[in-house]
């Protein structure tokens, strides 16, 4: 009982000298307990914006999977329905043929066909047809087809038979469609037109004979200057037709 009434008595001094280190540590306490309470706020906020964040996530991810089959509906729309119906080529224009005069000596075309002179609708048509054959083979010229071991597509081999139809109707002249001019001027434009068609025609031959056709050569065609001439020859006689068809209406 005297032991522990001793050591009770001599620990009493230390208690007395920590009390004013507790006594100043107080206000130090209290000054920190506010910046405590705005860490914890803010680690709060901190939690809840990353809560948002994953919810604007999982959002998001959702839209991707629920858009990601519309998408692919889209792009099948437009291979099945839409491109097809871009790439549809017209109707042939089915011609009578006359039967082939003597061929001029020194024409050098011998046994080339001959057309009957076309109207004034098959004229447009025609025309149409070489304008959209120059468009589809500028388009052609641009995919890279290597042409190495490929063979011709359907879509190609239709334009090339088109055309190959076309100019042939062009060689054979288009006296009858321009009613209303001056014959002399119509038959010098028809001379022009027949030669450019003739020449135009003689390279579209050499591209029809090509077991492949790449790219590279349909661009080579459609810089031909035999082309060229031919456009825009039919860009003249098109508009003359169109004076024409004004006028006589």
């Amino acid at each position: 009982m005297g032991v522990a009434r001793l050591r009770t008595l001599q620990s009493r001094p230390a208690a007395v000298m920590v009390r004013p280190a507790v006594v100043r540590l107080k206000p130090v306490a209290m000054m920190l307990r506010p910046s405590v309470v705005v860490l914890g706020a803010e680690a709060m906020m901190l939690q809840l914006w990353v809560a948002v964040l994953r919810a604007v996530a999982a959002i998001l991810r959702l839209v991707v999977v629920v858009l990601r089959p519309l998408a692919a509906m889209l792009r099948l729309a437009v291979v099945v329905v839409l491109r097809p119906l871009a790439t549809m080529p017209r109707p042939a224009v089915v011609k009578r043929v006359k039967s082939p005069p003597a061929i001029p000596p020194g024409s050098g075309r011998p046994g080339a066909e001959v057309w009957a002179e076309v109207t004034s609708e098959e004229l447009k048509d025609h025309i149409d047809t070489i304008e959209e054959t120059y468009e589809f083979f500028l388009a052609y010229a641009a995919q890279g087809v290597s042409g190495s071991g490929t063979g011709i597509s359907g879509e190609l081999t239709r334009y090339l038979g088109r055309a190959d139809q076309a100019l042939a109707a062009f060689e054979g002249g288009i006296g009858d469609a321009v009613e209303g001019s001056d014959t002399e001027a119509v038959a010098g434009m028809d001379r022009v037109l027949q030669r450019d068609a003739s020449d135009t025609r003689a390279a579209l031959k050499l591209v029809m004979a090509q077991p492949s056709i790449s790219s590279q050569l349909i661009d080579n065609l459609n810089a031909s200057i035999h082309f060229r001439a031919l456009l825009t020859d039919l860009f003249l006689v098109d508009e003359a037709l169109k004076v024409s068809l004004a006028s006589s209406g």
